[in-house]
């Protein structure tokens, strides 16, 4: 039996140090000296019991970063987790078939909205009310539609993001065995899809890694992200620092260019497609990821600043396999701040850190990740002083 595996590498840090830069504004905004303090806090899931199986894999984030949502596949519910009281509110539960069902293949992502959820499958995409009820059907019938996009195919990698009264929608669909993608925006009122051209991409470096065998077709690539903030969406791929921001309200795209001084701009690119061994996939993953490897960037609406976090892994010299919880790697992290027109205003490597935060989200100021403590839910949470 043939089996596909998808690799994402997303390694979130936190902020330690970072110098002062100018703003947009004709002003200067000043840095003090930063610093930071953690602290550890559980979730109280009541009588239920929290499946953290697959951690938080599949969640979103409510509007006003008070609820907490992710997919229990092995339930088919949404856990509701209330961040303000650090507690479980609610499950939410579906079926898997019929006219209500969420699809009877894997559940890959989950949008939240203030009535309910935006749920998608390999070949399902549909909103549901919070009673389970199936309200509407978002597949992309791609026979339907007019425009350059035919032939990328009709579904969504993930759910899109929805805008104008629910008549566009704008995503990524990849093809990960020939390595290409494309942004694709979908206009339901005037039936037409088409591609939305990111300036000049094609002279930034991208990767995509494929082992062949007997019985597994393995693939790696770069993991490219969109998120939505304000009117906004944003575009960032992990092998380069540039940006491209898609206007909601104008249909238009832009490139963001900054050079980061601590860092290379992007990685060397020129790897091979293809790979022959186990050894040669890990050899060369070694090698991409020694180069620098960049996160999407974090908004903190309090401070009116993007964070982006950037690493590079490096093999642990004292690595021992027969040593129980060994480290195979070391990271070495960096931020960089932006300042809300994605200009450069601050950048330092984070020395020191005890751990590598992973799928972090900004509240109340600090960098919030989640953590298992003997199968409890809880998150360490960074806070910030900025000392101004």
């Amino acid at each position: 039996m043939r089996h596909l595996r998808y690799f994402c590498f997303c390694l979130l840090a936190a902020l330690l140090l970072f110098s002062c830069g100018p703003t947009a504004s004709t002003s200067e905004q000043t840095f003090g000296t930063i610093s930071f303090s953690l602290d550890t806090v559980m979730v109280d899931p009541g009588d239920e019991i929290l499946n953290l199986k697959y951690g938080l894999f599949v969640s979103d984030l409510s509007e006003d970063k008070r609820f907490l949502y992710f997919w229990d596949p092995d339930n088919a519910l949404i856990n509701e987790i209330d961040l303000d009281a650090l507690a479980l509110r609610n499950q939410y539960r579906f079926e898997k078939e019929g006219p209500d069902g969420v699809g009877n293949t894997f559940v890959h992502s989950l949008n939240c909205y203030e009535e309910g959820f935006l749920i998608a499958s390999f070949g399902a995409r549909g909103y549901f009310s919070k009673a389970g009820k199936k309200l509407k059907d978002f597949r992309v019938q791609a026979e339907s539609y007019a425009g350059d996009a035919q032939d990328l195919g009709q579904e969504y990698d993930h759910n899109p993001i929805v805008y104008a009264n629910e008549t566009k929608y704008v995503g990524l669909v990849q093809d990960w065995f020939s390595g290409t993608f494309a942004l694709v925006l979908t206009d339901n009122e005037q039936r037409v899809r088409h591609k939305v051209v990111l300036p000049e991409i094609e002279t930034l470096p991208d990767y995509t890694l494929m082992l062949r065998s007997d019985d597994l077709i393995e693939v790696q690539g770069s993991d490219k992200k969109l998120q939505r903030v304000g009117h906004q969406v944003i575009f960032s791929n992990s092998t380069y620092a540039d940006l491209f921001v898609f206007d909601l309200l104008t249909d238009s795209m832009r490139r963001v260019s900054y050079r980061p001084t601590l860092t290379a701009a992007q990685k060397k690119g020129g790897y091979p497609k293809e790979v022959s061994s186990k050894k040669e996939m890990e050899d060369l993953w070694e090698q991409i990821h020694g180069e620098i490897n960049f996160l999407p960037p974090l908004w903190d609406a309090e401070r009116s600043l993007y964070y982006r976090l950037s690493y590079t892994v490096h093999k642990n010299p004292a690595y021992l396999p027969e040593v129980e919880n060994a480290k195979k790697y070391t990271y070495r992290v960096y931020l960089t701040v932006l300042n809300s027109d994605f200009e450069l205003v601050a950048e330092s490597e984070l020395a020191g850190m005890p751990f590598v935060p992973r799928r972090s989200i900004v509240k109340d100021g600090m960098l919030w990740s989640e953590i298992n403590i003997d199968d409890e839910l809880g998150f360490q949470r960074i806070r910030f002083d900025f000392g101004d």
